[in-house]
């Protein structure tokens, strides 16, 4: 007995990009449940999120200089902030540029968005499914 496929039903709620990224992360955590349909209205799901989130992902990217002072920070202060705060001071303007930066992201994920996405009826979560995972895919159970 084959499941029946029902991809018609979408939904584009606009909300913010923070809730859809907790979307994806839900879909991420019930990606190894069993079921067909689920399985695939979980993939179709998480494949537009991650589209429609590229750009927020790309936002809270450091550069490569930034990187390389942040490993530079993490080896030499150990995880002490006056160390820390030292370091900092030999760069203020990169540590300005990626403040900058995160607050750009930050931006990025309360701005409003809308991604239109396939709902999953009820009838084909699986029964091993818990509240927690229930309670992440909310946004598109019908």
């Amino acid at each position: 007995m084959s499941e029946v496929i029902e991809l018609k039903k979408e939904t584009a709620e606009e909300t913010t990009g923070q809730t859809y990224i907790d979307l994806v992360q839900g879909l991420y955590s019930v990606q190894d449940l069993p079921g067909r349909a689920f399985a695939e209205k979980v993939l179709q799901n998480i494949k537009k999120l991650e589209i429609a989130l590229k750009p927020v992902n790309d936002a809270f990217q450091p550069t490569k200089e930034f990187e390389v002072f942040a490993q530079k920070v993490q080896n030499e202060a150990q995880g002490d902030p006056e160390k820390t705060k030292l370091l900092e001071e030999t760069e203020p303007g990169l540590v300005a540029e990626r403040t900058a930066q995160v607050e750009a992201g930050q931006a990025h994920l309360e701005a409003p968005m809308t991604v239109k996405l396939y709902n999953i009826p009820k009838n084909s979560l699986p029964a091993n499914i818990t509240a927690r995972q229930l309670r992440s895919l909310e946004l598109i159970l019908y």
